[in-house]
């Protein structure tokens, strides 16, 4: 499972709300045009998607989610930052066994913990 958010959007959406819808747009074009067909995608709120991936290896998924990043950086020229992904792996019977919830819950945290990382990296310059 793969979550895409895209952080501060509000702040821009309040100034340029056409561009805001535009790129969330682009980002859901590109989304479904380089990943898996097999794969499943939800936008779930607030500029953030979910990405289910059925039966891929680790590293199937860090290949896939390097061609990912490398797809939305090349929407650079017209895209915002602050573009945050992250990952979960899952074995079958770990999928099983797992809470949606608690899983979401998790790579939200991971996400919010990248922004905080890159605020202290900021300050320290």
């Amino acid at each position: 499972m793969t979550i895409i958010h895209w952080e501060h959007h509000q702040q821009y959406e309040q100034f340029h709300l056409e561009e805001h819808d535009a790129f969330l747009r682009a980002l859901a074009h590109e989304l479904r045009t380089h990943r898996l067909p097999a794969e499943q995608f939800f936008y779930i709120d607030d500029a953030t998607f979910l990405i289910y991936s059925y039966d891929l290896s680790e590293h199937q998924m860090a290949q896939l989610t390097q061609t990912t990043r490398q797809h939305l950086a090349a929407l650079a020229p017209v895209q915002p930052t602050g573009l945050k992904m992250r990952q979960a792996h899952l074995t079958q019977a770990q999928a099983a066994k797992y809470d949606f919830h608690r899983l979401l819950h998790h790579l939200v945290c991971e996400l919010e913990t990248d922004i905080v990382m890159e605020y202290l990296l900021e300050a320290e310059q």
